[in-house]
């Protein structure tokens, strides 16, 4: 990471505490007892001090891995490199082995956790973890990791602007989702009314006498994208939302799958979502546009045209 700052490591500025290993929840001494902890799956949700696991430990595992209000923690596995402050959390919680908790020596907490935040989004993490397979931010890389380290009053100031710019973009973006949810209720509401407008003037017959036929898709067994895949792609359910293609989102088959063409989807069949479980997947429609592209339906149904 280039700056005009000096440059620091993460352990010659922080005290890194990795988190206490999980072992079975039984107590084999009289000085234990069960306390909470937080792991790093807990790392971003609001609401986890009246649901958290607990495990066993010692009055010295309480005193070095305890957590308080203001603590920065970092995944060390799974997301790796993700970044959460400790809010309000019972007494005497401690950390899991997945997490570290990081605390200044000098510097401020908030900007340290603004250039952590940047390094993850750089991808320069996957790079040392070895993120091809399960990656792992040790003490040891986390501590080696070197970033800009600049005096605590300028630290300050740059927190306090990512801090308002982060705030902002924030309230912009719960904006952008309540005014999707008002868009959509209303698209909503005016077909409603004008499929009811219909059904009173014209009356109401099945869909299949203006169809030429009615295919349910086919499920094919395709978890991963062989190393020399057909022409024939997989829509997923996930590929269609309200009045939305998304041909992006397909998977490829094999090159020895036998197909059948009653499942290939042409430029203008309506797709139709079955459901996968729950409410709001039953009955999504969209219309194909697939180009040069056969595509073939999985847990899908459309009344063709052709």
């Amino acid at each position: 990471m280039e700056s005009r700052f000096p440059a620091a490591a993460v352990g010659q500025v922080a005290r890194i505490q990795l988190g206490k290993m999980l072992l079975r929840p039984s107590s084999n001494r009289l000085s234990n007892r069960e306390v909470p902890y937080l792991r790093a799956g807990l790392l971003g949700r609001q609401e986890i001090a009246e649901s958290l696991p607990t495990m066993f430990a010692s009055p010295g595992d309480i005193k070095n891995y305890q957590v308080r209000r203001g603590d920065l923690l970092v995944a060390e596995g799974g997301d790796v490199g993700q970044t959460g402050f400790v809010t309000d959390v019972p007494t005497d919680t401690i950390i899991q082995n997945s997490l570290h908790r990081v605390r200044p020596i000098s510097g401020d907490v908030r900007y340290l956790k603004h250039v952590l935040d940047a390094v993850r989004c750089s991808g320069w993490l996957d790079v040392i973890c070895n993120r091809s397979s399960f990656g792992h931010l040790t003490v040891e890389k986390l501590s080696k990791l070197t970033i800009p380290w600049p005096s605590r009053c300028t630290q300050r100031v740059i927190a306090d602007f990512l801090d308002s710019e982060t705030a902002r973009l924030d309230a912009l973006g719960l904006q952008k989702v309540a005014l999707r949810s008002r868009l959509r209720e209303r698209q909503q509401g005016t077909a409603s009314q004008a499929l009811d407008a219909l059904g009173t003037q014209f009356g109401r017959v099945p869909l299949r006498r203006f169809v030429a036929r009615i295919e349910q898709g086919w499920s094919p067994v395709c978890d991963s994208v062989p190393a020399e895949p057909t022409q024939w792609g997989v829509l997923k359910t996930s590929a269609v939302s309200t009045g939305r293609f998304q041909p992006d989102e397909n998977k490829r088959l094999p090159q020895n799958t036998e197909l059948d063409r009653r499942w290939v989807v042409n430029d203008g069949d309506l797709l139709v979502t079955r459901g996968s479980g729950s409410a709001d997947s039953v009955g999504r429609a969209a219309v194909a546009r697939v180009g040069e592209c056969h595509l073939l339906l999985s847990d899908l149904i459309y009344p063709s045209t052709a």
